[in-house]
Parts: structure tokens; sequence; C-alpha cells
């Protein structure tokens, strides 16, 4: 309905104004009356008696208003009869389109025009049921269900296989004639893959020299050299039975020989029984002489193997006739602690002697003792000589640098120190070797040559030339044949190539 203050035409007022009631045929608009003589059209209203739908957004008339015929209807009404029964009921305007569904509405119900066709622009939607209004609220809520279906629906699309062309099989590439030939022989294999065993041929017979070898002849020579240079006596040319000679043993044989039965030498065994070959001959060689001269041994040992040695050494001492607990030596046994009872010995000899390798007290023996009871060994530089057999050239630098600067007169001079070793460890302690009163003896062409010393007549030099040519023969004979072994195995080895290539 129209605001109460608008003005309302002729044909509302009584409407609003009045119960509803049949109209007259003259006060229904022109396409609602019924087939009659064509009726003049009332006159135009004024501007302000048109209702909205005839006005502009700034209120004036349009121009539809006032064109007679289908220019005052709005455009969707354009071409429509107006020839149809009268109504009973006016319709009310509220909107636009509101006259339209109420006319409708009111065409429907009534048996007025109930039997009247209505244009299908009138007629009601039976299938569709009246959709209800929904507020802002419940819009909202429900606008994550429509997101939802509609994100499935383009998943659902997106997952869709997409239908691929199908591809024409590529043509066959043409084979050629050696790729025939292997897919022929390829299929003789897999029909027969086991081809008939051949008889073999006889091998033929290797001779005596190949079934032996040269390796093992070789082999048989040098055992049959070092068999020689041990059964049959050297020969005299060449120098092989001249006397051996070593460096150093001229000059420890003169020290050895100025010693007196007054004097007293410290010996420490440091070697095991691993280097008896070597440090045996040399024990032999320089005791020998030590005993022969009577002079006084204290002995001990920072090595565990070197302590069990010392007492076999026992023996041989009470066969020359030595006597035992601290008359004519002083066997204090094993020191454990390597370098560091090295130090503690040369700081405190006394200490040392307080405990031999029994236990007892080896300071009140008659050794360590002057005839008026006074300490005769207190420090390093009461001994008149330090011997050392070792097998290692740590076992020198401990006794160099622990004991050594101890070991010197108050004039200034050192106690000779005289070391046994074998003739590997040499060359690694040459630095300590040469400095003034360091003697020193290595390997087995030292223990002869200072036995050709001190044996200068009788047998000890018969032996001593007999083991030295011996030794110098077997040298010569292992060389010979390594010179002849590397020329026969590389000759062979060009012979074997040579064959091979023909």
């Amino acid at each position: 309905m129209p605001p109460a203050d608008e003005p309302l035409p002729d044909w509302l007022r009584e409407t609003a104004a009045t119960a509803p009631s049949p109209p007259a045929a003259d006060d229904l608009p022109a396409w609602l009356q019924a087939p009659a003589p064509p009726v003049p059209l009332a006159p135009q209203p004024a501007a302000d008696e048109l209702p909205p739908w005839l006005r502009d957004d700034a209120g004036a008339p349009l121009p539809m208003a006032a064109a007679p015929g289908d220019a005052n209807l709005p455009s969707w009404l354009h071409g429509v009869s107006t020839d149809l029964p009268a109504a009973t009921t006016p319709i009310a305007q509220t909107s636009d389109n509101a006259p339209i569904q109420e006319a409708a509405s009111a065409a429907a119900t009534n048996d007025l025009v109930g039997g009247v066709e209505l244009p299908a622009w009138l007629r009601p939607t039976e299938s569709e049921p009246p959709k209800e209004e929904i507020n802002a609220t419940d819009a909202r809520s429900l606008d994550w269900l429509t997101k939802l279906g509609a994100q499935e629906e383009d998943e659902a699309d997106a997952t869709a296989p997409a239908a691929t062309p199908r591809l024409r099989p590529p043509a066959m590439p043409a084979r050629s004639p050696a790729q025939v030939e292997a897919i022929s022989l390829l299929q003789q294999l897999a029909a027969e893959p086991y081809p008939a065993s051949a008889t073999a041929s006889a091998s033929a017979v290797p001779s005596i020299w190949r079934r032996i070898g040269v390796e093992r002849l070789l082999y048989v020579l040098l055992l049959i050299a070092a068999l020689a240079a041990f059964l049959v006596p050297a020969p005299t040319f060449l120098g092989i039975t001249d006397p051996p000679s070593a460096p150093g043993a001229p000059e420890l044989f003169a020290k050895v020989d100025a010693l007196t039965a007054n004097d007293i030498v410290l010996v420490a065994y440091e070697w095991d029984a691993r280097r008896s070959g070597e440090l045996r001959p040399l024990e032999q060689a320089v005791f020998d002489h030590l005993i022969a001269h009577k002079v006084k041994l204290v002995l001990l040992s920072t090595d565990p193997q070197g302590s069990l040695l010392l007492y076999d050494l026992r023996d041989k001492l009470g066969a020359a006739g030595y006597k035992p607990s601290g008359e004519d030596y002083i066997l204090l046994g094993y020191k454990p602690g390597a370098e560091l009872a090295l130090r503690a010995i040369a700081q405190n000899f006394p200490a040392a002697l307080r405990s031999d390798f029994q236990g007892n007290d080896a300071s009140r023996s008659v050794l360590a003792t002057t005839p008026d009871r006074q300490l005769r060994l207190q420090t390093m530089s009461d001994f008149s000589m330090i011997m050392v057999l070792g097998d290692e050239a740590a076992d020198v630098q401990g006794w160099m640098e622990q004991v050594r600067p101890s070991a010197r007169h108050p004039a200034g001079s050192y106690v000779p120190m005289a070391f046994l070793l074998p003739a590997e460890a040499e060359p690694i302690v040459q630095p300590y070797l040469n400095q003034p009163n360091v003697l020193h003896l290595a390997g087995k062409q030292g223990a002869l040559a200072y036995q050709q010393l001190y044996g200068v007549n009788g047998a000890s030099l018969i032996r001593v030339t007999a083991e030295t040519s011996q030794q110098r023969f077997s040298l010569l004979l292992y060389l010979a044949l390594l010179v002849i072994g590397a020329v026969v195995v590389g000759l062979y080895s060009a012979a074997n190539r040579g064959r091979n290539r023909t």
C-alpha cells in the first residue's frame, strides 16, 4: 500500500476506505475490463497523483506516463490484450512486481475469473514451493556448507581422469643383418643350451724343469751353500780368513783391560732372551775379560727378563771363584719403574743398596763399605765403570739422560759408560755414542772382534778365526745366489712371455 499522505487514484480510494466489494466495471483498469466497446481512457492524472512505479528517482513522471495505449505500461506489459473479464476484487499495489503476483493469485482463486485462460506470466508456478526468507545469520551459517560442497565438486572434477587420446603404436624398426644374425644365434642357443662335449685333446707332458720350477731349484742351491759354509773350511782368498774388526772394540778392550780387583763396575741387564743371538756372545766376550781381572760387580736390572738373566750369571760367577753375599758382587735384582727407577738410583744410590734381590740390606756388605766401616758407594761417580747391556735404543737414552749427569767426578770428567748393543740399534744411538768417555760394542761381529783382541794366543784365536771365516763365506754365498737367482728368474719370465705370444 502507498503511504497515507500520498494521494490515491480514484480507482483505489474506495478500496482503501471501505471493505472489499465487487467494483464497478468503470472502476477497473483498462486491461481488466470485459470486452466491450472501447472506452476512452481517463485523463492522465497530474504528476503528483502518479504511482511510484511511473516516477523516476527524482520524483518526475516518466515519459511513458503521458503516452496513450501501451506507452502507459512498463516494457514487460507491452502487446498484452486488454480483453479480459472483469474482476470483482481490486489488486493492491505494493511494489513494481507485487500487483502482478497478487492479480495472478486472485485470478486463480476467484470464481468470476476461474474459467478465464490467464497469460503465462500470470500463471502460478505449482512445481516450486514458496521460498522462505532466510535471515542474514542463517545465511552466514550455511555459507561454509555451500563452499564445502563446491570444493568437493571441484576436487571430484580435478581427480576425474582426463581422457587421453590413444596413440598409434610405433612402427617396427627395420633390423640390420647383424641383428638378424644375433637373433638367430640366441634362438639356436635357447634350443640347444648344452652342446655336445668335444673330446679333450691329450695335453703335452711338461718338461722336468717346468715341473720342478726355477724357484725350487734356487731354494735347494741356497740350502746347499749354507751347509757348505758351516761344514767346509773357508778358502783363504778374498781376505775371508783375516782377523775380525768392529768399531769401538779396541777402546772398550783397553778400558776393561785396565781394571783391577779393587775396581767396582755397575752392570745393568736391560735385554731379554729374544736378543740372545747377538747379546749372548757380547756378554760372554766382555764378562770373561772382567772375570779374568777379578773386577767387583754390582748387578741390577729395570727389565723383568733382564733380572732373570742376572740369576743365570750367578752360576758363572760362582764357577769363577766370586764370593756371594756382597763380598765380590752384589745382586740388587729387579728395580721397577724404568726411567723413574734410574732417576731414583742416580739421585740416591744408598737407598737402592738397602734392599738386594732377597730383601737384605746390602749397604753393610764388605763390597759397599770401607775397612773402617764407612759407606763406599754413595754416588754414581764412585764406580770405575758403568756397563749396560741393552737391546733397544730407549735403553741407551734412559741411561744417558737419567744416570750419566750424576756419574761425574769432582774434577769434571765422567765415569766411563759402555753399551753392548745389537747391530740394528747402533746407528740409531750414534749421537749418544759419540760423546766423550762413552764406549760401545755391537753385534756378533763386535763380539768376535773383542774375542780376537782378548785371545791373541791360544785356542781362542783359532776359534774366533774359524767363526769369522764361516760368517763371511756364508754372506758371500748368499749374495752370489741372490744375483744368480735374479738373473735366472728374469730370463725364465722373458722366455715364458715369448712362448705365450707365439
